[in-house]
């Protein structure tokens, strides 16, 4: 009834936009709908808060698995030590200020989320079992320090909150494999790196990071790193010491070329210049004989060097939104290519891609081309093709035939996006 009647106030307040009334009657009316939207809302809140208890009262303490109390709005963090199986446990979105040491089963619960809540006091027990903790959206300057008794723990998630430094403890947690650090304050020290030496994955978007400190060689275990979103240009050499790397992202940041330290790392899977100031790339990555997946959309790019030919794991090449006037003849070689988007380039002719049996996907809209693609459309795996915003001059028959072409490729789960 409550969430109906929310709906209700959530429309009126859109039709306001539409009312013939004055500016200062319009104010009135939207805050009077507000707060009796607030009302409501806290009172279907109090509803689920209180549906909540009564079902899990009902249940069997040893038969709960997992337990999910999100934004419900409650004040008092409950006791869950007595569900002795529980091995996860979602508490984000609450008003919580105060988690009890004794309050969680440590020996069951490996994973929990204590997201989006005002803590003013955490405490936890030394623990083996819990494998990943979410503590999100709190505003904490620094991440608790009774994290470090958390010695089983392999996932720290600690996002969106006011951090300017990694905490010295982490390097004592031995079995962390993955830290997201996201949304943060965090301008990244030679000492922030030395606490992260034995981490697989690092998360760091969005934070404060203008530059590499020289000492980021350390991280010789590291798989993935994510740097999207800072202000980045330049790399120190001891970059190329990451041998393990597998992932490297930075998408939103200030590169003008792509480092020559990257070419190294022989392992590199996925590489994201997405959104920099990359002006062509350099020959020096059909050195990377691994990587699947490359992300260089939204630069200034002109050409596609031949040197891309050597990448025959390539899977995903991401070049829409760029300066190319043509593609390579060579491209259809790329003997595992799925995914080719040039989207929103120059492109006034395509090349013959009639071999490129293994594409899947392939993005050419918003460009000049004026001859529709048959020996695309043709290819065998092809599951979508984005043709539209081109200047195609169709003469009648190309046009029927595209008719026919969309109309039959109906059934078989062929999307023509034209």
């Amino acid at each position: 009834m409550i969430k109906n009647l929310l709906t209700s106030l959530l429309l009126l307040l859109n039709l306001l936009s539409y009312s013939q009334a004055t500016d200062s009657e319009l104010l009135v009316r939207e805050d009077s709908l507000r707060k009796a939207q607030n009302v409501l809302w806290e009172k279907y809140k109090k509803e689920r808060l209180d549906d909540f208890y009564i079902e899990l009262s009902s249940q069997n303490p040893d038969s709960i698995l997992y337990i999910d109390m999100r934004n419900l709005g409650a004040d008092s963090m409950p006791d869950f030590s007595k569900y002795s199986n529980l091995e996860e446990l979602n508490i984000s979105g609450n008003k919580f200020t105060k988690l009890n040491k004794k309050s969680i089963p440590y020996a069951s619960l490996k994973w929990i989320d204590i997201s989006n809540n005002p803590w003013g006091k955490i405490k936890f027990r030394k623990s083996d079992s819990l494998k990943t903790i979410w503590i999100n959206d709190t505003e904490m300057k620094k991440v608790p320090r009774q994290v470090k008794k958390l010695k089983g723990l392999e996932e720290l998630q600690f996002e969106n909150n006011k951090l300017s430094h990694i905490p010295r403890f982490i390097k004592r947690l031995k079995n962390l494999e993955e830290v997201s650090f996201n949304f943060n304050k965090i301008e990244l020290t030679e000492q922030d790196i030395s606490f992260l030496k034995s981490v697989r994955i690092i998360q760091l978007v969005s934070n404060s990071i203008y530059k590499l400190p020289p000492n980021i060689g350390q991280l010789e275990n590291v798989e993935k790193l994510n740097f999207s979103q800072n202000y980045i240009s330049e790399l120190p050499p001891s970059f190329s010491n990451l041998k393990s790397l597998e992932t490297l992202i930075f998408y939103r940041n200030n590169f003008d070329s792509i480092p020559n330290h990257i070419f190294i790392l022989e392992n590199l899977i996925e590489l994201d210049f997405y959104y920099n100031k990359l002006k062509h790339i350099p020959d020096g990555i059909n050195k990377l004989k691994k990587l699947e997946l490359l992300y260089l959309a939204n630069n200034k790019i002109k050409e596609i060097p031949v040197s891309i030919k050597s990448l025959t794991s390539l899977q995903k090449l991401y070049l829409h939104h760029n300066l190319l006037i043509t593609l390579p003849n060579w491209i259809s070689s790329l003997p595992n290519l799925k995914v080719l988007d040039v989207g929103y380039n120059k492109i006034a002719i395509l090349p013959d891609l009639s071999k490129a049996k293994s594409l899947e996907e392939v993005d050419i809209q918003s460009n000049y081309l004026s001859q529709l693609p048959w020996d695309i459309m043709d290819l065998p795996n092809l599951k979508i093709i984005y043709l539209k915003d081109n200047t195609f001059l169709l003469e009648e028959s190309d046009a029927v035939r595209l008719r026919d072409y969309i109309e039959d490729k109906k059934g078989t789960g062929l999307r023509v996006i034209y």
